[in-house]
């Protein structure tokens, strides 16, 4: 009729999220950004970007079908440049799974070898009910990217591991961490006597010199520490995907942990008399028996290799971070 306006019509309702990506994208801040796709971007962003890596995920937005094309996307990811799957490409993965006549549920596992970033499996986990992912890939700097992003993907944040006074293990949030004791809690119960940590793995050494592992996503102050190599051990560091040990005969002594167990054999790997040490890139940095710090190339050390004076002084036990030695 004369006079009439037209009015636009209303927009779509929001995309819904799969269950874990909607508790996963709100407890990041990022389930505001509309479809899965966009939250995952949201959520890539955060748990790559600290880590100095390329950006992860690169989104053209255009408008695709939702799994089994229920619900619009916020975007596709684009080529990557880097070999991986893209996650349009997931979602077409997992289609073809759900398309065989059932989808992914708690009952299976799925598994991606070569995960890379492991981009691949965390899409498969926040976008479906899997009961387990898991990503298998042989490059270090991405495995290690990989489990950081898993943890945060589990809602564990980046957190400081310790030994209290009592030698159970005790942690506290990174995030707004001040100088005063509150916000320290009680995470493993058990006497230790020094701890690494190596994706979602803690090991420990106990009172037994017997060195111990929990999954940190999983550890509790009751849960049970399972055996996970041989003693005598006093001390250890984790490097890579290597566990070095400080054992009773005051040498350095090493496993691989893909091949570690409560009986595999410890390989020797340097001479002297060592008390304390802390493993930055190619060099290990050791405390000797007079209390000075000396170092060597970890890819060099041997039994017949020499160590070097690195700084004299009354040192206990070491710490790196970055290019500092504390």
């Amino acid at each position: 009729s004369r006079g009439a306006t037209s009015q636009a019509p209303p927009p779509p309702p929001p995309p819904l999220l799969p269950t874990r990506l909607a508790d996963v994208g709100r407890a990041s801040g990022c389930s505001h950004r509309g479809g899965p796709l966009s939250v995952l971007e949201c959520l890539f962003d955060q748990w790559y970007a600290p880590i100095g890596s390329e950006r992860h995920v690169e989104t053209t937005l255009q408008q695709e079908p939702g799994l089994n094309g229920s619900a619009p996307w916020g975007g596709v990811a684009a080529a990557a440049g880097n070999g991986e799957v893209t996650t349009i490409g997931t979602i077409v993965l997992l289609e073809a799974i759900a398309a065989f006549g059932k989808a992914l549920s708690a009952s299976d596992e799925f598994v991606h070898v070569g995960s890379g970033w492991g981009k691949v499996a965390l899409e498969a986990y926040l976008l479906t009910d899997v009961g387990k992912v898991v990503g298998i890939e042989q490059d270090i700097a991405l495995l290690h990217a990989a489990q950081m992003a898993g943890r945060a993907a589990l809602g564990l944040s980046p957190a400081l591991y310790g030994i209290g006074p009592d030698n159970s293990v005790y942690v506290r949030s990174l995030q707004n961490m001040t100088s005063d004791d509150v916000g320290w809690q009680l995470a493993g119960d058990g006497s230790v006597g020094s701890i690494a940590v190596a994706g979602d793995f803690l090991y420990a050494v106990g009172m037994d010199k017997i060195v111990y592992k929990q999954r940190l996503s999983s550890m509790t102050p009751g849960s049970v520490w399972q055996p996970a190599a041989r003693p005598s051990v006093n001390a250890i560091e984790l490097h890579n995907d290597t566990l070095y040990a400080i054992r009773e005969d005051r040498r350095i002594w090493r496993q691989a942990l893909c091949n570690m167990t409560p009986d595999s054999e410890w390989i020797l790997t340097s001479k002297g008399f060592v008390y304390g040490m802390a493993i930055a890139g190619d060099t290990v940095y050791a405390v000797g028996d007079d209390g000075a710090v000396w170092s060597q190339g970890l890819s060099s050390m041997s039994t017949e290799s020499d160590w070097n004076l690195a700084s004299k002084g009354t040192v206990e036990r070491l710490a790196v971070h970055g290019t500092t030695l504390l």
